[in-house]
């Protein structure tokens, strides 16, 4: 279902960013390349938004940022299709370009695959969502908590069956953390479904922390600190 999801929105994306930014008869067509379109330029979209601080590490662009990645791709496409001179192109040379685009795709989708394939366990999701939101919690200068480290362990240790598992989901986001904000980190630690999930889930609560600071803070804070991940000062 998730991948005929994929095809369905990039084949959306695709021909809003056509329709956008219409091109000649050289650009990709057919129901296969605008899905395509779509899905590289979510890709596109991705990248340059956590290039530039707009998306956290594992945060994914959405549907707007999808056609704006997809529409900079009409623009480099046709850009270099000026460059190239379409005149001077041989008609029978124009089927093989038509399938660089697809094989950029293919590409794409199988560097992102592992990350993709991995999923979290219920009691993994439900540790990750509790410590990112504790850790919102306090970046978004909540006063009066702080960090309770022994708690965070024996949380994650009932929810997890032991205090090592904990430390590996504790240590597994932080490498996500090191990894958005470009600092070294432990590949051995680093698991890209925990950055995902991280990155939807602060988003969540970031987005009520500013929405309403004062209620949300006490809010997120104290179920925080009830659950041991965060004490008060």
């Amino acid at each position: 279902m998730s991948i005929l999801w994929t095809i369905i929105i990039g084949f959306l994306v695709g021909l809003v960013a056509k329709f956008i930014m219409p091109g000649d008869k050289s650009e990709p067509r057919g129901f296969i390349l605008t899905t395509v379109l779509g899905i590289v330029g979510a890709f596109v979209a991705t990248w340059l938004g956590q290039a530039v601080g707009w998306y956290r590490f594992g945060e994914g662009a959405g549907f707007i940022g999808s056609v704006v990645g997809a529409i900079i791709l009409l623009f480099l496409y046709g850009l270099f299709m000026s460059r190239q001179g379409r005149a001077l192109i041989d008609p029978h040379d124009r089927p093989s370009m038509k399938i660089k685009l697809p094989a950029v795709a293919l590409l794409a989708l199988i560097v992102s695959g592992p990350a993709q394939a991995a999923t979290l366990s219920e009691a993994e999701a439900t540790f990750l969502d509790q410590l990112v939101t504790a850790s919102a919690v306090l970046e978004q200068r909540c006063t009066g908590y702080e960090v309770d480290g022994a708690g965070s362990v024996q949380l994650g240790a009932r929810l997890l069956g032991g205090p090592d598992a904990a430390m590996a989901m504790i240590d597994a986001y932080a490498a996500a953390i090191k990894a958005h904000d470009g600092e070294s980190y432990d590949p051995g630690k680093f698991r890209p479904e925990v950055a995902e999930s991280a990155g939807r889930t602060f988003r969540r609560v970031r987005t009520d922390l500013i929405r309403n600071p004062k209620r949300a803070c006490a809010g997120h804070g104290e179920t925080s600190v009830a659950r041991g991940l965060l004490r008060r000062y």
